[in-house]
């Protein structure tokens, strides 16, 4: 499907791998092909996926010449129903990243379509030219693979990534009617594990309850004691005093301390000398696994105080203030709690960028991102509960480029890591303000080597942003010389993110505000997308019609997804 200038289609993938690498050559028979990239969807292994593959043609490729892609390795797997139904071939006379115009495909080349076959199960595949027309010298070619491909339909089939992790080449080799190479070069894709938040503890089985109290012998005479027990884990426990009851249907519940691991409860008497008494326990971990049995806390009511027989033979009981107490001799000590949590997180930014850490608004730290682009930051021991940590990226004012914010509950006894986190690129504009069909040049830094996406998105009307990809450099810099050209007067909120193989996208950068024959304002109405003037059902519309996509105009607070948190802050701003 043909995609305008400036405009990018909606990425639904929730992992975008994007590996650009340089083109390789094999031999002194042909050039090498300029800006080759591949693209694809979902970088996690035994996992299909959609690739977009771009590459430039120094030498052209005449009428019934070939493209040939081929799967370094056989380790990409490719269905035997793959077929010219799941492919897009478009050409660009001057741009990698804009300007495409398709080609029509079909099984076999004729004087009007191109054709296509893929070898299954693991390739080539080849692109057959018309005979009725070629690709100029010096163009770009587009090749979508998969459910991208729009063009004439809707693909059907994907590519299977491999099933080990690793970087995979992927190589391109261009040839004339006769079968003489013309150009080739070669992509690098990276097979990655999914971002996720790690802990350590292993929550298949449920916690388990130790050191329950009392035990042995209380005096009879007490007005009640106070049971208690120790678990692993943060847990949820309660009693019965019948065996066999599920933990749903116990009646009695323990309060527990803020750490969630000794939990107490009142027993309340009488008691009867000589009879023997059991408590049956059950306990819920904060995953929600339940012990399938009872543990038993079992003591035994003896002479009441006194009486000078009073004993335990485990440690003695704990009875309730004001009601005396066994005098039973030491037994063992509850055990330690558990340690308590740490937290590492770990990602891409700008090399050599200051960080600073702040937990719950507050700033607890400072660090920097390495030559690579890495950090990574260990947050000091915590106590247990929710937090919420964001880290601002800082220029060399100390003001503010990017930043990121993570908020989870952190467990006793836990060792908890957020990795590959994707801060989000920096942006300025050269001038805020500019005559209508000037260019302006947007720069900024981004991680290193990532594909970054830019928005513009008109004050009066949001739903057509104007959208760009440029690749920032190993230093992470880029820039975008935008024409304003057909933009019409009006101020225009400008935002990147950056994407890259194996952390997926980011979210959006802090906005930058574009005058296009005028000085810029922010607008004050959010939520109005199609600039009537007010928030209301239209507006609502729209946002519903682009829920759950990266769809710029609606993604009100830019974490590149449409969703309630849109929704919320349309509600937030309603005029009915």
């Amino acid at each position: 499907m043909h995609t305008p200038t400036w405009r990018a289609r909606a990425v639904t993938a929730t992992c975008l791998a994007a590996a650009v690498f340089l083109a390789l050559a094999h031999g002194a028979h042909a050039a090498r092909l300029t800006f080759v990239s591949d693209t694809v969807t979902d970088s996690r292994p035994s996992t299909v996926a959609d690739h977009r593959i771009v590459f430039g043609v120094p030498s052209g490729i005449p009428a019934s010449g070939t493209i040939v892609i081929t799967f370094e390795g056989d380790a990409f797997s490719i269905d035997p129903s793959f077929d010219f139904g799941d492919a897009d071939i478009a050409v660009s006379p001057t741009s990698p990243i804009g300007n495409f115009t398709d080609r029509s495909l079909a099984a076999a080349p004729d004087a009007a379509h191109d054709g296509f076959s893929a070898g299954a199960p693991t390739g080539p595949m080849t692109v057959t030219l018309s005979s009725g027309g070629g690709i100029p010298a010096n163009s770009y070619v587009r090749i979508l693979l998969g459910q991208n491909a729009t063009f004439g339909g809707q693909g059907i089939d994907q590519i299977t990534n491999p099933s080990s992790t690793g970087s995979y080449r992927i190589l391109l080799n261009t040839y004339d009617a006769g079968g003489a190479p013309l150009d080739e070069g070669a992509a690098m894709t990276a097979v990655l594990p999914a971002v996720g938040v790690d802990v350590n503890q292993d929550r298949v089985n449920p916690a388990v309850i130790s050191n329950g109290m009392p035990s042995g012998t209380i005096p009879s005479n007490v007005n009640g004691v106070l049971l208690s027990v120790n678990t692993d884990v943060y847990s949820t426990c309660r009693y019965a005093t019948s065996s066999g009851v599920a933990y749903d249907a116990m009646p009695n519940g323990f309060a527990h301390t803020s750490i969630g691991t000794f939990h107490t409860a009142n027993f309340m008497g009488p008691f009867a000398k000589g009879t023997t008494y059991d408590i049956y326990v059950r306990c819920m971990d904060f995953v929600g696994n339940v012990n399938p049995n009872d543990y038993v806390i079992e003591f035994k009511a003896g002479d009441p105080t006194g009486t000078g027989l009073g004993g335990g033979t485990g440690g003695g009981p704990v009875a309730l203030p004001g009601t005396g107490g066994g005098s039973g001799g030491g037994g063992d000590t509850f055990p330690a709690p558990p340690p308590q949590p740490s937290l590492i997180l770990k990602g891409l930014g700008v090399p050599g960028t200051p960080l600073s850490i702040l937990q719950d608004g507050k700033q607890i730290m400072t660090a920097r991102v390495g030559d690579g682009g890495i950090f990574s930051v260990s947050i000091p021991a915590l106590p247990q509960g929710t937090y919420s940590f964001t880290i601002v990226e800082e220029d060399a004012a100390g003001d503010a480029i990017a930043s990121y914010t993570t908020t989870l509950t952190v467990v006793l006894g836990t060792t908890n890591s957020v990795t590959n986190i994707l801060l989000p690129p920096g942006l300025s504009l050269a001038t805020s303000t500019v005559s209508p069909g000037s260019d302006v040049i947007i720069a900024g830094s981004a991680p290193p080597l990532s594909l970054v996406t830019l928005a513009v998105i008109s004050q009066t009307n949001a739903q057509n942003p104007v959208t760009t990809t440029t690749l920032a450099n190993g230093a992470g810099a880029w820039s975008v010389d935008l024409a304003t050209k057909g933009f019409a007067v009006d101020t225009y909120l400008v935002k990147a993110r950056a994407e890259l193989a194996g952390f997926g996208s980011s979210n959006y950068s802090n906005p930058a505000y574009l005058g296009v024959g005028k000085n810029p304002s922010s607008k004050g109405l959010i939520g109005d997308v199609n600039g009537d003037g007010k928030v209301n059902l239209v507006d609502f519309s729209i946002l519903l019609f682009h829920w759950n996509t990266d769809f710029a105009g609606t993604d009100f607070n830019g974490d590149g997804t449409v969703n309630l948190t849109d929704f919320s802050i349309l509600l937030f701003h309603w005029t009915g």
